[in-house]
């Protein structure tokens, strides 16, 4: 059980976005001790860091959007200042969810390496989708894993589907916004 990405934004333009759910057992975290890092086409070290604010209570969901989505979408901070390139990522960019006091990797989308366009597999891909993390999943891969599949943990749901965003494991009721990809598990954030 841990501080994990629950849902993956790659949409149009702008339309950028990572949902982040707390199921540690520790209550409330204060979000300022952690940070979204990105490693931009197989970079070895991150293009740029994203601080993240506020708090997330135990069992809640914390969105993260790039400051100039434009959709209409639940944001609960919009990326801007130092660090906010982070938030500009696309299909073939790793993003990792750091704990900022000594780097801890608490969880990662990619694996390192710069894969083309996106990481694809089993009609799930990374780039110009919304990924939700499978509801059987409490907890972020600590460990870059040496090829990153998509379809082990995630579903895949059509570019810019946001309904659900900001609602882990597809609390929102009336959001059918079709998955497109994936096998097993339930699909959710």
């Amino acid at each position: 059980m841990g501080l994990f990405f629950s849902e993956y934004v790659e949409g149009s333009l702008y339309n950028k976005a990572l949902e982040l759910t707390n199921r540690t057992s520790a209550g409330s975290l204060d979000l300022s001790q952690y940070a979204i890092a990105s490693y931009t086409n197989g970079a070895v070290a991150p293009i740029d860091t994203f601080p993240l604010s506020g708090t997330l209570a135990e069992g809640a969901s914390f969105v993260v959007c790039n400051a100039h989505i434009a959709l209409g979408a639940h944001c609960d901070l919009r990326a801007s200042g130092p660090g906010s390139a982070a938030l500009n990522f696309n299909g073939d960019d790793t993003l990792v969810l750091v704990r900022s006091a000594d780097g801890a990797q608490l969880d990662v989308i990619g694996d390192g390496t710069d894969p083309g366009t996106a990481w694809t597999a089993n009609g799930v891909s990374t780039q110009h989708a919304t990924l939700r993390r499978k509801c059987s999943i409490d907890v972020g891969d600590a460990i870059t894993p040496t090829v990153f599949d998509p379809s082990i943990e995630w579903t895949a749901f059509a570019l810019d589907s946001l309904c659900d965003l900001g609602s882990a494991c597809g609390a929102t009721s009336g959001c059918d916004d079709g998955a497109t990809g994936g096998s097993g598990g339930s699909s959710g954030s």
